[in-house]
């Protein structure tokens, strides 16, 4: 049964997601008094002399999952075949899956003059992932599912996923009270990281017409942290896990950002973010699939699978004898094993940001953006409205639309409280996903808390706008 429920668990890993093509839309960037824009667009002008949040700053998550409860696949009392049969037959060609958090441990920000020198340091989690549902179609459905076709079927899934933090130095510069410009560089250490080199099969009928051949191409790369060790036994654990596990795989990044406003309503901005890549050079090793000669099912390199009757269905899924028996066979089947690799490099998740102001007054500002994402399933695109306002100088508020391939209900809405020097804010670009509305299963969470000082000067509009408020009052 425990294997069963690993094995179920693995398959819900890999189609998860398989709804929308998931990427942070931040409503937290169209919060105007908020420095966390900077994330955004290291461009941004702020009212602010200073600026700082160590350790207890922005945390966001993205996270998305199938529509269909995971718990329904461990209940075997009441899960039949033709269950399973319509669980594959939901899935689509392309099902993605995809995870972005990230948690800021330091952000400061000094104006110098006319410009503003900030430092961050972030810890960051990404993950991609597509499935193809042609297995679990030829698992539910047997030969049904291949037979009868002209060219073979592939079948595989592709990961992409890593954990690393990094270390930025920004300057941004106001060349006049209508442009400014930003740049931002990253020195990047990688943790984790995951990365299908192949993970491909092919399915083909056999001479017969009555079973189908299996065929496979598997290899996984890891880049693993140093108290993972690899050895002739096979992997080792060998703790405990130190701080300079997170020095030891390098890279380099690079934000770009600029504003520009055209008059006292109309603004644009646009930005490029993680442009560049981290080097993994150590405790690396790869996961080999190959296909072995065990016996009956075996031939020319291929694994024959001839389809699951109802029978054997219900008999794998309430004998537990019958089912050990089940794995042990494929087991002798399909030999899996690690092996050291050489180094190897992968591309942060680029994005970039086009964004159209107009200021209906000094509080309360329109925008329209488009988003793009360069992950390694593709290009993913969003466009965005939103709304961002400020009331009474201590609340500011922001609601977003996002319209994504796939996904056209993210109602986005994010509030900040102004206590003086301290702002906190909590925001969440799917209110339908947090509220459990509808079939919406997206989660997406982000709050934080900065410190902020005043600008003293009055050559920011808004200030010189705030300031003119209070001496009419």
């Amino acid at each position: 049964m425990k294997r069963l429920k690993i094995c179920l668990l693995a398959a819900t890993l890999m189609t998860a997601f398989a709804t929308v093509k998931a990427q942070e839309v931040s409503p937290v960037s169209f919060m105007r008094m908020n420095p966390y824009q900077t994330n955004t667009n290291v461009a941004t002008d702020l009212p602010y002399s200073a600026y700082f949040s160590p350790y207890i700053g922005n945390f966001s998550v993205n996270f998305q999952y199938p529509r269909f409860r995971l718990r329904d696949l461990f209940n075997f009392s009441d899960l039949s075949l033709g269950d399973f049969v319509n669980f594959a037959k939901g899935l689509s060609g392309g099902n993605c899956m995809a995870l972005n958090a990230s948690h800021n441990w330091n952000l400061i920000g000094i104006r110098a003059r006319n410009g503003v020198i900030s430092y961050t340091h972030n810890l960051r989690v990404q993950g991609v992932g597509q499935f193809d549902y042609q297995l679990l179609r030829l698992i539910a459905m047997g030969d049904e599912a291949i037979l009868g076709q002209d060219n073979p079927t592939s079948v595989g899934f592709a990961l992409d996923g890593q954990i690393y933090h990094e270390y930025g130095l920004g300057y941004q510069y106001r060349i006049n009270p209508n442009i400014s410009f930003g740049i931002r560089a990253k020195l990047i250490y990688g943790v984790l990281n995951v990365k299908t080199d192949a993970c491909n099969f092919t399915l083909y009928p056999g001479e017969d017409g009555a079973s189908i051949h299996f065929t496979e191409d598997f290899r996984v790369r890891m880049s693993l942290p140093r108290l993972f060790v690899l050895t002739e036994e096979g992997m080792n654990y060998d703790g405990p896990f130190g701080l300079a596990d997170f020095y030891h795989n390098t890279g380099f990044g690079f934000d770009f950002g600029f504003n520009y406003r055209f008059n006292e309503k109309w603004s644009i901005n646009t930005a490029v973010n993680d442009l560049g890549r981290i080097n993994w050079k150590e405790n690396n090793m790869m996961v080999v699939g190959e296909i072995q000669d065990a016996g009956q099912y075996y031939e020319d390199n291929s694994f024959v699978f001839q389809g699951i009757t109802e029978e054997q269905w219900d008999r794998f899924l309430h004998d537990k004898e019958y089912r050990q028996a089940v794995f042990d066979t494929l087991g002798g089947y399909f030999d899996i094993h690690m092996e050291s690799t050489g180094n190897y490099s992968t591309p942060l998740t680029t994005n970039f940001i086009v964004r159209g102001n107009y200021d209906i007054n000094p509080y309360n500002r329109l925008s329209l953006q488009f988003q793009g994402y360069f992950r390694p399933d593709g290009f993913r695109p969003a466009v965005t409205f939103a709304y961002g306002g400020s009331f009474f100088k201590k609340i500011d508020v922001c609601a977003t639309y996002t319209m994504q391939r796939g996904s056209y209900s993210n109602i986005g809405l994010g509030t900040a409280f102004n206590l003086g020097a301290f702002h906190i804010y909590f925001a969440s670009s799917n209110l339908l996903g947090f509220l459990n509305i509808g079939k919406n299963k997206v989660k997406d969470y982000q709050f934080g808390i900065v410190f902020n000082i005043r600008e003293k000067e009055k050559n920011n509009e808004v200030l010189e706008k705030d300031e003119d408020d209070d001496d009419d009052d």
